[in-house]
């Protein structure tokens, strides 16, 4: 490894005139040690640089980021309507929104122009260059490890959930239909608990909500988001089950 340095120009010199001039070879040992240094030499320019290019991205950066995102996304709901209602498909379109912003804005630092190399360190402790692909896994990671988070915190609620028909989410002639909606949630649950299978159809439902379609869906959408309605993946029995369980334990926790 060579670079074009005061070193390197003199070093050049030295092997040309030690062509032309057989008595003033340099001595093995002179040599060997003049190469070892410009090469370290060189290494060290490269460390230089890329310490100064050297990123915080790291798998836990973007836990801790997707994290923020989704309760900023939160944060911007309207608080003041009383009635809570199929929350578990709300959470679906924050995470879905958190993840389309933050892909968005990986592809937008890529494709700059003035966009120049950082590199990373990897979990084992190596520097690596940071890539397009690094980063939008890291995000699918991240995403996924909520996903895993909150499909096994919907089935813990839904082992404490009381099973009595008495939550009542509107006032008026909507209160019947209400009450047996969540008789049909009751009865689902308690069918899917046999088979064990609510957090799989609540991780499902996570994963499925940032496929291209659905990424697309969101992206063109123009409504209120809180009545988008993402294709999750799951049956009609089993949605209306998750968001059962999260419209009690919303209730509940207030």
């Amino acid at each position: 490894m060579k670079i074009y340095n005061n070193m390197n120009i003199t070093y050049s010199a030295i092997e040309q005139n030690s062509r032309k001039n057989t008595k003033q070879n340099i001595p093995a040992d002179l040599e060997k040690k003049m190469t070892q240094y410009t090469d370290t030499l060189s290494i060290s320019k490269t460390g230089q640089e890329i310490f100064k290019h050297l990123s915080s991205v790291s798998f836990m950066d973007y836990v801790n980021r997707f994290e923020n995102e989704v309760t900023e996304v939160f944060a911007k709901e309207d608080t003041t309507q009383g009635v809570k209602s199929d929350t578990f498909e709300h959470h679906v379109n924050r995470m879905a929104t958190a993840y389309n912003k933050m892909k968005n804005s990986i592809e937008e630092k890529y494709a700059a122009q003035d966009y120049e190399q950082e590199y990373y360190v990897t979990e084992s402790g190596k520097i690596e260059e940071l890539t397009k692909e690094k980063e939008l896994d890291m995000l699918n990671q991240a995403y996924e490890n909520h996903s895993n988070f909150m499909a096994t915190s919907t089935e813990i609620w839904s082992e404490l959930q009381d099973f009595t028909p008495s939550v009542v989410y509107h006032k008026g002639s909507e209160q019947t239909a209400n009450e047996q909606n969540i008789g049909e949630n009751q009865e689902n649950t308690a069918r899917s608990k046999e088979n064990g299978v609510i957090q799989n159809s609540a991780y499902q439902a996570f994963l499925s909500a940032i496929q291209s379609d659905n990424q697309k869906l969101s992206q063109q959408y123009s409504g209120d988001w809180k009545d988008l309605r993402l294709n999750l993946n799951v049956s009609d029995g089993d949605r209306k089950m998750l968001n059962g369980i999260w419209d009690y334990y919303a209730m509940e926790s207030e």
